[in-house]
């Protein structure tokens, strides 16, 4: 029982992160993975950039949706163990660096997973 109240003072203190991850997976599920073009459109340039634009020519179109939805639902998911570790890192930084921490560490988690997945579908 201790654990239930234990995570249920956890779930009160964080409420803000879990309500924008909560809001990220409404997004992400309402527009079929737009929010993963936000990771989809610099991991395919990465690609190119590497040299390596021929792989992404062996994706068919149909299996990039569930990469961008894949990469939506992670951004979403990222938002509270994100927050949670800046927050243990730097607990005296402010509001909105403390935002705009987050929010790039969770946009360049998903760049790096969006890289593997799009590795994956292309069978290299």
């Amino acid at each position: 029982m201790s654990y239930l109240q234990l995570f249920w003072r956890w779930t009160q203190a964080q409420r803000t992160p879990l309500l924008w991850s909560l809001g990220g997976l409404v997004l992400s599920f309402a527009t079929l993975g737009l929010p993963g073009f936000a990771s989809y459109a610099p991991a395919e340039q990465l690609f190119v950039w590497a040299g390596d634009g021929a792989l992404l020519d062996a994706i068919q179109g149909d299996s990039l949706w569930p990469i961008l939805i894949s990469a939506g639902f992670l951004q979403a998911l990222l938002i509270t163990p994100a927050h949670c570790l800046l927050q243990r890192w730097r607990p005296g930084l402010p509001r909105w660096p403390h935002v705009l921490g987050v929010a790039m560490g969770v946009w360049l988690t998903s760049i790096v997973c969006t890289c593997m997945m799009l590795l994956a579908a292309a069978g290299a």
